[in-house]
């Protein structure tokens, strides 16, 4: 009797596990609409007509909720950043990375009807494709041919945070690194000059080209409390 309970236990541990397991997978797969990330990849496309973009908080996007509306309206032809999160699964809206007029990087859900994807393209990613003056708001990334070292990218950047009243955190990058394709990562420390591995604590930026944009995304270790490079530039 005693063997059969302790078996009837056993199985319904198992149970509550597998059902866990299950509702673990499920819960992991269903993305958000965040900031984009360089180690992952996107596709561009265009707006067809011009559209309210659409809130990610509560029961948002809700084309019934005027609350979900934000005050962002993309124009008719704006080049988007098209993310792979879908609401709760739902293939009615698309979260997307945009400019906004004032220069800065914003994101949020559109309704997919209104987004067309550009045709994917093997384009050569070549140093030039790279070397810009990179823009997102105030902060600026600038990537250039690194003279003292052939074949490598000099990446040179500059990010703030603003608090209350004069409170202005700052923060930079200084180094150079190889890109590999359309992807880059770069350290600063004694690491990058001598091969070895750098240290978690030294400023790490991670790129992904995608033009017309460049996504960045940094360690947390880039300057002062609250600044990071994270961020879509164009």
């Amino acid at each position: 009797m005693q063997k059969t309970i302790k078996t009837s236990i056993c199985f319904i541990l198992l149970t509550l596990l597998a059902d866990l397991s299950v509702f673990a997978a499920e819960t992991s797969s269903q993305e958000s609409c965040e900031m984009p990330s360089p180690t992952k990849t996107y596709q561009t496309g265009s707006i067809r007509k011009t559209v309210p973009l659409f809130y990610d908080w509560d029961d948002c996007p809700n084309l019934k909720n005027p609350k979900c509306r934000s005050p962002f309206r993309l124009d008719q032809g704006r080049t988007v950043l098209i993310q792979n999160a879908l609401f709760k699964n739902q293939t009615q809206w698309r979260c997307i990375g945009f400019i906004t007029r004032q220069g800065d990087s914003q994101i949020g859900y559109v309704q997919s009807q209104f987004i067309k994807p550009h045709q994917s393209t093997q384009a050569v990613i070549s140093a030039k494709t790279w070397s810009k003056k990179w823009r997102d708001g105030s902060q600026s990334i600038v990537i250039r041919p690194d003279a003292k070292h052939p074949g490598k990218l000099l990446v040179q950047g500059t990010a703030f945070w603003h608090g209350l009243g004069d409170n202005v955190h700052t923060g930079s990058v200084d180094a150079s690194a190889k890109p590999n394709g359309a992807f880059m990562r770069v350290s600063e420390g004694s690491g990058q000059e001598s091969g070895k591995d750098t240290s978690e604590f030294d400023c790490q930026l991670s790129l992904r080209l995608i033009p017309p944009f460049l996504v960045a995304e940094d360690n947390d270790h880039c300057g002062g409390m609250n600044v990071r490079f994270n961020g879509l530039y164009h």
